[in-house]
């Protein structure tokens, strides 16, 4: 029958990506780009698999519920994925097109809806396809603060962080704003002595910058067991 094939199927798509997350803490070039891949294609065989379940009358319910248990771990891996090596695995949206342009607009457009996990895939795609792209810098930067508004302030560090490592030569890098904006999120995270030092070390990147100016500010308002 065909529903039980793709339930096997399914199983076995299940089986392959808990191996594939075992060794991406071996091999994490590799299995960005193959997991990458695995978990947008993952997604349109669940969705093309309800489309099938809605057709069926009388559907087994152990079927359904199966179908239901493997969606939960495959949401446990995806959810692994991202948390440790920071690999967004959800589909595109249909019919973007590939070039810088598109992807960095597509990006703005999600970021704007609020659709942030949308927004953190298409920035990854476009850092992989177009990293010294004049856009770069901003896209980098874009994906910390999309890491930032969901509040996973670890994950925004990083992000951040590459601004200043990559692009900071580069005069389109918003390199004070990622500097402010990973003092922000150490103090979110309760690390005052740390966004201290990057407040310090903003201010005498650029005094000109208006950052360095709210940098000062934030320092004055630090309490002084800052720790």
């Amino acid at each position: 029958m065909v529903l039980e094939r793709r339930v096997a199927q399914l199983e076995e798509d299940k089986r392959r990506n808990e191996e594939r997350l075992q060794r991406l803490y071996n091999d994490l070039q590799e299995a960005t780009e193959t997991l990458t891949v695995r978990g947008a294609g993952l997604s349109a065989d669940i969705e093309a698999l309800r489309l099938d379940i809605a057709r069926l009358n009388g559907a087994d319910e152990e079927v359904l519920y199966k179908i239901s248990k493997l969606q939960e771990d495959i949401d446990l891996i995806k959810k692994a994925i991202e948390e440790k090596l920071g690999i967004v695995l959800v589909p595109l949206p249909a019919g973007l097109k590939g070039d810088a342009k598109s992807l960095f607009q597509a990006a703005e457009d999600a970021m704007t809806k609020g659709d942030l996990r949308v927004a953190k895939a298409i920035l990854q795609r476009f850092l992989d396809s177009y990293k010294d792209d004049k856009l770069a810098p901003k896209a980098q930067f874009l994906l910390g603060e999309a890491y930032f508004k969901e509040g996973k302030y670890q994950q925004a560090v990083r992000e951040f962080q590459r601004v200043y490592d990559r692009y900071r030569s580069s005069r389109e890098a918003p390199v004070e704003a990622a500097l402010l904006r990973i003092a922000q999120s150490l103090l979110k995270m309760g690390e005052c002595s740390k966004a201290r030092e990057v407040l310090k070390f903003l201010i005498d990147y650029n005094k000109k910058a208006p950052e360095a100016t709210e940098a000062q500010n934030m320092l004055r308002s630090l309490s002084k067991d800052c720790k």
